[in-house]
């Protein structure tokens, strides 16, 4: 694969986001960013009901992923100006969670990107006049439901750093 678009990095500083806390902890990163969208993915691909109109999702879902990759901007201008300040050195709270903050928020836009790929696909698979394969509907709410938790994570992530923020020290 092209170095250019090599995501293993991305996704060793995902995984290492999850790390340095309680067993009990990961088990509930477990159950909530791969059991919980894997069971929803799943009861959706038994249970949901027929759908029909994927490209009206698929506008949506672009014009999010899009709004993501916005965010990402900002977060990385963000990490830029920390990284900067003197007054901040690598190993404390701050700069970790804005290194947090940019691997989660990275990630979350590429899950994004791939729900929309995904998406495209199920709506160019989609016969005219016919819902989608139920198994399109299983991956599609399975990954839906994952991009949102990583949304949710980086809004955490970033309620952490305003809480980091305000116990700097005013500047001189």
């Amino acid at each position: 694969m092209s170095r250019k678009i090599n995501l293993l990095e991305l996704a060793r500083a995902q995984v290492a986001t999850f790390s340095g806390y309680s067993i009990g902890v990961r088990v509930a990163d477990v159950c909530t960013f791969v059991i919980l969208p894997l069971a929803l993915g799943f009861a959706a691909w038994l249970f949901a009901p027929p759908v029909f109109n994927v490209a009206g999702l698929l506008t949506g879902a672009s014009v999010f992923a899009g709004l993501l990759v916005a965010l990402l901007v900002n977060v990385f201008n963000f990490s830029v100006k920390i990284r900067r300040d003197e007054r901040i050195r690598p190993e404390e709270r701050l700069a970790r969670s804005v290194d947090e903050l940019m691997a989660n928020a990275a990630w979350t836009a590429i899950s994004a990107l791939t729900l929309v790929v995904v998406m495209a696909s199920a709506t160019a698979a989609q016969a005219p006049q016919s819902p989608i394969e139920q198994y399109w509907v299983g991956i599609l709410v399975g990954l839906a439901s994952y991009v949102m938790l990583n949304v949710l994570m980086v809004l955490s992530r970033i309620w952490t750093v305003h809480g980091d923020i305000k116990d700097l020290p005013p500047k001189r």
